[in-house]
């Protein structure tokens, strides 16, 4: 199942960066939907605790927890099938309206869980 998590803050972090905070660890994935130049990138860094106000992977250790998407020149709307990430917060570098963030529909967390029914 899932179901999808609005983010309840959104920080800046340096030049051309911006922190998503969810409220809470939460497994599952992005859906974004953005517009850009071709060949514009935006890249999204999954940590699970910011560091001095900017993304960190030293609690990941090796873990690469990326997306990378390399815009088209047409809208995109794109949900990775075959990753997921443990994290509350999200780094977004190079999104391609550098004056105004996101909408929140243009960024959406979506959460995956079982339906397994509680039983004790």
């Amino acid at each position: 199942m899932d179901q999808e998590q609005a983010w309840l803050r959104v920080g800046p972090s340096s030049q051309n960066k911006f922190i998503l905070d969810s409220g809470q660890n939460l497994v599952g994935r992005l859906r974004v939907r953005v517009t850009g130049a071709p060949g514009h990138v935006v890249t999204f860094q999954h940590v699970e605790v910011p560091e001095n106000g900017e993304s960190t992977t030293r609690p990941l250790r090796h873990a690469a927890a990326n997306d990378t998407l390399i815009l088209s020149g047409d809208e995109i709307i794109w949900e990775p099938r075959y990753t997921i990430y443990g994290s509350q917060f999200v780094e977004v570098t190079n999104w391609p309206s550098s004056d105004d963030l996101p909408k929140s529909e243009d960024i959406v967390a979506r959460v995956l869980h079982t339906d397994t029914e509680r039983t004790g």
